[in-house]
């Protein structure tokens, strides 16, 4: 995997506003979608990747520090269902809702799904 998951450390959790969060199954999915963005000009710097229990505790640190409504809390909470399932998060840091939809679009054909915009104002199911 040329992105390697987020390790915890007890690291302050990201604010999702400007992120795009969605799952995929396998690693080499995530393999495949981190090469499909980076094709597009969307550097590693800009991806995270949440996996297993350093995945989960650092969402349940996210759920914990943040007051969210309700969009982002059932986000959070699939999160974490799938973190336990085995799968994983990704989360890619977008300009806009444009960038956005082309991280979705994307990210698709490589079993990339569920994936939520974050925006400044407002939130989006995108897939």
């Amino acid at each position: 995997m040329s992105i390697k998951p987020e390790v915890d450390h007890g690291q302050d959790a990201k604010l999702y506003a400007g992120r795009v969060l969605g799952f995929a199954d396998t690693r080499e999915q995530v393999d495949r979608i981190a090469s499909e963005l980076n094709d597009a000009g969307i550097g590693d710097e800009r991806i995270l990747i949440l996996a297993g229990d350093d995945g989960i505790e650092i969402l349940n640190r996210t759920l914990k520090e943040f007051f969210f409504s309700d969009g982002e809390d059932q986000t959070v909470i699939n999160g974490l269902r799938e973190l336990r399932d085995g799968h994983l998060v990704i989360e890619v840091e977008v300009a806009d809702r444009d960038e956005a939809v082309k991280v979705v679009n994307l990210s698709a054909p490589h079993g990339g799904r569920t994936f939520t915009y974050f925006g400044t104002l407002m939130n989006e199911q995108m897939s």
